[in-house]
């Protein structure tokens, strides 16, 4: 089991503390990850295009969570639509992580990078990916809440440092995950 706190220190410790446009760090369990990972799936599965457009909206924004949840409220994807929460940034880097490993649609990547382009923490994600694609894919090619996750994400995480530049960034590595996919999508579209 991942020992979630000391992922964050790592991750918190490569890249300080953060303005708060940067402060992605919230409280991530191991049940919301597989949660929003498991809705991902479903619905990517059900309807691929409002997933899509998902990805397409500038993450946390008021759009963004309209469309969030009336995918929750309308998909059949989670038994109870009006107690279900999932953070942002974990299920776009989750709908990410599926695009990549099912095949992004033409356009995708541009359409990501174009609804979040100043978002520092995915230009250090989108750094990170550029400086290491190989480290970025080994945390994406690792089991969610496992040990490899764990080890890649601190192999990637000396990558982080020198790409947060005059930034300060607090991520968890659940966030780092999601942040990586996106990147990798932004960055490299159909050839992670």
């Amino acid at each position: 089991m991942i020992n979630r706190l000391s992922i964050l220190a790592l991750v918190a410790a490569a890249v300080s503390a953060a303005p708060a446009s940067a402060q992605y760090a919230s409280d991530v369990t191991e049940d919301l990850r597989v949660e929003t990972r498991d809705f991902a799936q479903c619905i990517a599965a059900k309807d691929p295009v409002k997933a899509q457009k998902l990805l397409g909206l500038t993450i946390g924004s008021p759009e963004y969570r309209r469309a969030m949840t009336k995918l929750v409220k309308w998909s059949g994807c989670v038994e109870d639509p009006d107690m279900a929460t999932f953070e942002p940034l974990l299920l776009s880097g989750a709908l990410a992580e599926l695009a990549i490993k099912d095949g992004v649609p033409a356009g995708l990547g541009s359409l990501v990078a174009s609804a979040n382009p100043a978002d520092p923490a995915l230009a250090m994600a989108d750094c990170a990916v550029r400086a290491d694609k190989a480290k970025s894919e080994a945390l994406l090619a690792t089991k969610w809440l496992s040990d490899d996750e764990r080890d890649a994400a601190f192999d990637l995480s000396a990558t982080l440092k020198p790409c947060a530049a005059k930034d300060s960034i607090r991520i968890t590595a659940a966030q780092l995950r999601g942040l990586v996919a996106l990147a990798t999508l932004r960055t490299y579209g159909n050839t992670p």
